[in-house]
């Protein structure tokens, strides 16, 4: 598949442009993002990757990882799902 270049944007962008369905699932990825920061996770090591559609769960709409990179690659910490 093909990789995209990561973006930078508010979550109000992010949800008023469709990236994240919805308001409730930005407040969790936002909430997420602070505990992450809070307890010294390096932010510019960490991202939100989305999942593709066969990566869902079979009752999820959408569905975003919290990876943080580590001296072995990107790895998923929390996964956040509607």
């Amino acid at each position: 598949g093909e990789s995209k270049k990561p973006v930078k944007k508010t979550m109000k962008a992010a949800v008023d442009e469709g990236m994240i369905n919805n308001e409730t699932l930005a407040y969790y990825m936002a909430r997420t993002h602070l505990f992450l920061e809070a307890i010294g996770v390096d932010i510019r090591r960490l991202r939100f990757r989305q999942h593709l559609t066969h990566e869902m769960a079979h009752y999820a709409c959408d569905c975003w990882d919290a990876e943080i990179e580590c001296s072995y690659g990107w790895t998923e910490c929390v996964g956040i799902a509607d």
